[in-house]
C-alpha cells in the first residue's frame, strides 16, 4: 500500500510503500519549508488494518470457538462498528445474509 506525504505548502510532495517504510529512517518534515509532514490516505490505511485485524481475529475465532461459537461471541458484541465488521466478514464468508 502506498502512503501519501504532504506539507502544508506543498513542497514536495511524495509517496513512499510500506517496505519502504519499513527499511528507510522515518522523515518527519519537509526537506524544502521545514513543515510538518502529514499523510494524506490515514483514512484508508486505518481501514485496511482494521480489517486484516478482523480477519486474523475472526480466523482465530473460527478456529478455537467453531462457527457457532464465533457467531455467539459477535452478537454479544457492544460497540456497533466493530460488529458490524465482524458481521461483514461472516458475510463476506457467505456464512450469514
Amino acid at each position: 500500500m502506498e502512503v501519501f506525504f504532504f506539507c502544508n505548502n506543498h513542497c514536495a510532495d511524495f509517496s513512499k510503500t510500506y517496505t519502504e517504510l519499513c527499511h528507510e529512517e522515518v522523515i518527519r518534515f519537509c526537506p524544502y519549508c521545514g513543515g510538518k509532514l502529514h499523510i494524506q490516505n490515514l483514512e484508508e490505511i486505518l481501514h485496511e488494518d482494521i480489517k486484516k485485524q478482523v480477519e486474523n481475529y475472526f480466523k482465530e475465532a473460527l478456529t478455537s470457538l467453531g462457527l457457532e461459537g464465533t457467531i455467539e461471541a459477535i452478537e454479544h458484541l457492544q460497540n456497533k462498528q466493530t460488529k458490524k465488521l465482524y458481521q461483514d466478514e461472516l458475510r463476506y464468508r457467505g456464512l450469514i445474509k
